[in-house]
């Protein structure tokens, strides 16, 4: 029985029909509401949702790669940095830009070797570090990648007849040109960072100064003279070995080469430990005879590995096969003029071949006391200017003569080394250089025994 009867019983059916009552008119105007403004909720959360995603994609965001105008992927990186926002410019056109100091950097091409270029030797029977070539096309930051790290610009092959030259310089290219980095993004794993130095007027502007690393292989040479302690150039060619000039090898006044300076830009700048090395060991070729010019050749052993990294990279070494070396570019310390001494910052010169019936009359035995038996095309090549007088000098004795590699992007070949001349500067009369292919497997058997 219901405990206060039924006048009870009723006030408690009305009480709970109002309550249903209130309860439905709630619900009522709950879907009249969400009915009524059901787009307005849509764009709401439409809108918080495109925000949530927009802050996610910009802190999470691989910040390296970006695009430019016409869809293609780029890096950002520092316009001085970028030879392609240098082009993009002169055209008159405003790059893409990542923020006030980046711009969006595109290339569209790296030429990397594939088997069409590759070079057999015959005579060359060594195995290690052999490879075989693929051809891949990546962009100036973002080489393919594996999950384990990047696919490599070459394939090994235990039983590729290369020269050991050749491969090493592959090699080199691989480990500080474009080595496989952390990219530091978040689900990006390794990736190849392109450490090219090159500018985009590398190797065409002749007679100025050269920028920092843009020749990352070249060496001076010091001696026991306080007075005349640096003179000579050369070029890094592995981590132990410096090939320079014979003659370079000892000084009348400096006495014996005793160090090696590398991966510097001006010569007053303070030298670091990792830049300064001393020389073990002394490889002259076995015919040159001082005061010849003949086989005017030679490597420097260091007293320890050289640290190399992008702005230390060895340079390439020309084999004898067919090359575009109309002209070239001479680098080193050495005087810019007649009548000055040798220069602060490392200068730059293109300079023109001059043919072997050119070179003949101008160096034969009756006009040169220490040539005599004259001009020898086999082992020596002149380069010079036929206008302006361009020319190497005595402080770039030992120091290379190089083009672009034809086939390694952003890699140097080295053709010959700065000899001697007869007269600095002169238009028309070429200095004398030594020719580096008759040498290379005398070379290969010292630097990669």
């Amino acid at each position: 029985m219901f405990p206060f009867g039924k006048k009870g019983k009723e006030a408690c059916d009305e009480r709970l029909k109002l309550e249903a009552s209130e309860n439905l008119l709630v619900v009522t105007e709950r879907k009249t509401f969400v009915k009524r403004y059901r787009k307005v909720i849509l764009l709401g959360l439409c809108v918080t949702t495109f925000i949530i995603l927009a802050f996610l994609w910009y802190y999470c965001r691989p910040t390296d790669l970006c695009f430019g105008k016409d869809g293609k992927q780029g890096t950002c990186m520092d316009i001085s940095k970028c030879p392609f926002a240098f082009n993009v410019i002169k055209e008159g056109k405003k790059p893409v830009f990542c923020d006030k100091l980046k711009v969006c950097c595109v290339e569209d091409y790296i030429p990397i070797l594939d088997e069409r270029h590759l070079r057999p030797h015959k005579e060359e029977t060594t195995t290690t570090d052999d490879y075989s070539y693929v051809f891949v096309t990546p962009s100036v930051r973002g080489f393919p990648t594996t999950v384990d790290g990047c696919e490599p610009l070459t394939n090994y092959s235990m039983t590729a007849p290369y020269r050991i030259s050749f491969r090493k310089c592959l090699q080199y290219q691989d480990n500080f040109v474009f080595p496989c980095e952390d990219s530091l993004t978040p689900y990006m794993g390794m990736v190849r960072m392109n450490h090219c130095n090159w500018g985009p007027e590398t190797m065409i502007i002749g007679g100025t100064d050269a920028s920092y690393g843009e020749f990352p292989h070249m060496a001076l040479l010091g001696y026991d003279s306080p007075n005349n302690e640096w003179q000579c150039g050369g070029s890094i060619i592995s981590d132990r070995f410096i090939l320079t000039a014979a003659h370079c090898t000892s000084s009348r006044n400096g006495g014996n080469v005793t160090k090696v300076r590398i991966g510097f830009f001006r010569i007053s700048q303070t030298i670091q430990r990792d830049e300064l090395y001393y020389v073990s060991e002394i490889h002259k070729h076995p015919n040159y005879k001082s005061p010849y010019s003949y086989h005017d050749i030679a490597l420097l052993k260091t007293d320890r590995k050289m640290i190399l990294n992008r702005y230390r990279v060895p340079a390439c070494l020309h084999d004898g096969s067919l090359i575009n070396d109309d002209t070239v570019t001479v680098t080193g310390w050495g005087a810019t003029d007649a009548h000055s001494g040798k220069t602060d910052t490392l200068q730059k010169v293109a300079l023109d071949k001059f043919s072997d019936e050119e070179c003949g009359p101008l160096y034969s035995s009756k006009r040169v006391r220490n040539m005599p038996r004259g001009y020898e095309s086999t082992t020596q090549t002149c380069y010079g200017d036929r206008v302006t007088g361009k020319d190497s000098s005595k402080g770039d004795s030992g120091g290379p003569a190089q083009i672009s590699h034809p086939d390694l992007y952003c890699m140097y070949l080295v053709t010959a080394i700065v000899s001697h001349g007869k007269t600095l500067g002169v238009a028309g009369h070429p200095g004398i250089y030594t020719r580096i292919a008759p040498y290379l497997s005398w070379i290969e058997s010292i630097a990669w025994n």
